[in-house]
């Protein structure tokens, strides 16, 4: 299996370079540039910022195809790209190539330093004649600057009567942004780009909704599958494109939920649940490069096991491929699950649930594997100070009508075990039931059925009581904890046998004292102590649910103190206050708050849900008489 070599952090931060060179605006410019290169037979190349094998990566350009291969680093000195030796550039006056490229953005301080040793005359080129246009550049001072660089990759169906509706929010109007707008490129499955066009954004706090029925119909499309790229301009205060995505049909029987794609390409990702009994789980692969991922450049594995399948297609330069993970593992079922090799092709894939039996599917997302995240011993240690520590919290829906599973998940490449436990709180915070899955080992086979844990707990026989389910580490059982607790969480409706599927990762909440990069906050440093979470508001008769948690690691306020505020085209139109307690949840239901003539009666409504006292973490759910969809929220 080859791993693409590109970076995507590095220990100066976030790295934008394969995103400059992977951007649909630029590719007819790069194949110029990747043309002249392989028909040169004297261009030598300059790589003073040590990207050079992640652009050979990017553009199946081979070390061969230069000259000569100059660094800057004396450290360097000694090395090989892909086994061509490299040169100092202090040895640039003794070239003979005619055209030396500088392998950069911003180039002219690098073009300047050299001036003097390029004796022999040799045109230099960089990337800059790569740039994207001026009016598609924030910070122009930096071309790499992650603020150039807020883009997402969407996953698309429009085909069959099965349509999908991006929701995200323009929250860079929070932090002043100005003159914002999106780029949209609509690529099909064979990576063929369909449509391109832009949208303006408000200066206020307002939504950006990509609907495929609506997309096809404004282009005159035929059905499609593949992925959207979109590209924010002039965002401030975060680079990350989050929004909700939707999955419906011309039938109410078709409803499911994911969201965002991470924004970079990762090597693993995890949290892929094998079928059960009946299911078919179909794996989608999007690639984000303008290069092919060969057949062998993605592999699949058994969750602790070692035997790798190798997937035998080809996904074309921005192509979707689905994989049936029966074709490779067919006599593998729940709750097995599996690991991606992903090699760094792909953003955070999408999974989906073939119910065979009820003919309802479901869509999910697997996670991002960590592969620097080592065993943490500390963590035991500092209970004192953090209480349970690191939570991942999820609802419990009704037992009366819907069942409720725990599977979890290892998430780092170095865990071998996981000492965990499950304690499971009422709405109002009291501590009902404990589980203990033990010291579970990598390749485990155990998951929860809620349901028959609570089923003889008085409380849970009221018909619609409803609680949730904290998944903490179990320091009596085992030692080894990494602080990137993860697991799905699988719920069912008895009577229609409509499904949905979330996973996440585990936070300490609501500590005041810190750990490493705990407790959260999504903008600066920690202790994150507030909320502020988005809520997308259904359409066409589907009613919105959010299911509030309010979890605490140790101690904290006794209540949450919420605000719940719905919008409509960025103006407030109305407000409602509620309270949660500590270690309970609430079940927010639009409709009920702020009734149904009202949310029916608006065009771009959606909800904030703000709290300035505690962290509270939050799902969203759409519902109808006979299906629901359900995800977990982000916040900004």
């Amino acid at each position: 299996m080859s791993i693409l070599r590109i970076k995507t952090f590095t220990e100066h931060g976030v790295s934008c370079f394969f995103k400059a060179l992977g951007h649909l605006e630029i590719q007819s410019k790069l194949q110029g540039l990747v043309s002249l290169i392989k028909s040169s037979k004297d261009i030598s190349v300059y790589d003073p910022e040590n990207r050079l094998e992640e652009f050979i990566d990017l553009t199946n350009i081979k070390a061969s195809d230069f000259s000569e291969i100059y660094v800057q680093k004396l450290e360097l000195a000694d090395h090989k790209c892909d086994g061509k030796k490299v040169e100092l550039i202090s040895e640039l006056p003794h070239s003979k190539a005619t055209t030396l490229l500088v392998l950069a953005f911003d180039a002219q301080k690098y073009q300047d330093h050299i001036k003097h040793l390029n004796s022999h005359k040799a045109n230099i080129i960089s990337l800059d004649q790569l740039k994207l246009p001026d009016q598609m550049i924030t910070n122009r001072t930096h071309y790499l600057d992650r603020m150039n660089w807020t883009t997402n990759f969407m996953w698309i169906k429009e085909k069959d009567g099965v349509h999908t509706r991006l929701t995200s929010a323009n929250c860079w109007a929070k932090y002043g942004g100005k003159n914002l707008s999106a780029h949209m490129y609509l690529i099909d499955n064979n990576g063929k780009l369909l449509a391109h066009w832009n949208e303006q954004l408000s200066e206020k706090l307002d939504l950006l909704i990509l609907d495929s029925k609506k997309i096809r119909e404004k282009f005159s499309l035929p059905e499609f599958m593949g992925q959207i790229f979109v590209h924010i301009i002039g965002t401030t205060g975060h680079d990350v494109m989050k929004y909700a995505l939707d999955i419906y049909g011309d039938s109410h029987d078709v409803l499911s939920a994911t969201h965002d794609a991470n924004p970079w390409p990762a090597k693993y990702f995890a949290g892929l649940p094998a079928p059960k009994e009946n299911e078919q789980v179909i794996l989608w692969l999007q690639n984000t490069h303008p290069i092919a991922a060969r057949p062998g450049s993605i592999s699949i594995n058994i969750m602790g096991e070692e035997e790798y399948r190798y997937v035998n297609d080809e996904i074309p330069p921005y192509g979707t491929l689905a994989v049936n993970l029966a074709d490779y593992f067919p006599d593998i079922l729940f709750p097995r699950q599996f690991e991606v090799n992903a090699g760094n092709y792909v953003v955070r894939p999408r999974y989906e649930v073939k119910n065979l039996s009820t003919k309802r599917d479901c869509i999910a997302h697997v996670n991002v594997e960590r592969d620097s995240l080592e065993v943490d011993y500390k963590i035991k240690d500092i209970t004192n100070f953090i209480g349970k520590g690191y939570i991942l919290p999820s609802p419990i829906l009704p037992i009366s009508k819907f069942t409720n599973q725990v599977l979890p998940t290892p998430m780092s490449r170095f865990i071998k075990h996981m000492p965990l436990k499950a304690i499971v709180y009422s709405n109002t915070g009291e501590e009902l039931a404990v589980h203990k899955f033990g010291n579970l080992p990598r390749n485990h086979r155990d998951f929860l059925s809620v349901n028959e844990l609570v089923q003889n707990i008085k409380f849970f026989k009221e018909i619609s009581a409803y609680g949730n389910l904290q998944l903490v580490y179990d320091f009596e059982v085992g030692s080894e904890a990494d602080g990137w607790l993860h697991s799905i969480f699988k719920y069912q409706d008895k009577e229609t046998g409509h499904s949905a599927e979330t996973s996440f990762g585990g936070h300490i909440f609501n500590n005041i004292t810190t750990y490493k990069s705990e407790p959260q906050s999504y903008k600066g440093p920690p202790p994150g102590l507030s909320t502020w979470l988005f809520l997308r508001v259904g359409t066409e008769g589907r009613n919105t649910l959010s299911y509030l948690i309010y979890p605490v690691s140790k101690s904290w306020h006794p209540k949450s103190s919420t605000l719940i505020t719905l919008f409509n085209n960025g103006d407030e139109i109305a407000k409602h206050n509620i309270e949660i307690d500590a270690n309970g949840c609430y079940m927010l239901d639009c409709y009920k708050i702020f009734s149904k003539e009202v949310i029916e009666k608006l065009d771009r409504p959606y909800i904030s849900i703000i709290d300035k006292t505690c962290r509270l973490f939050g799902y969203h759910l759409l519902t109808t008489e006979n299906a629901f969809s359900l995800d977990h929220m982000f916040g900004f």
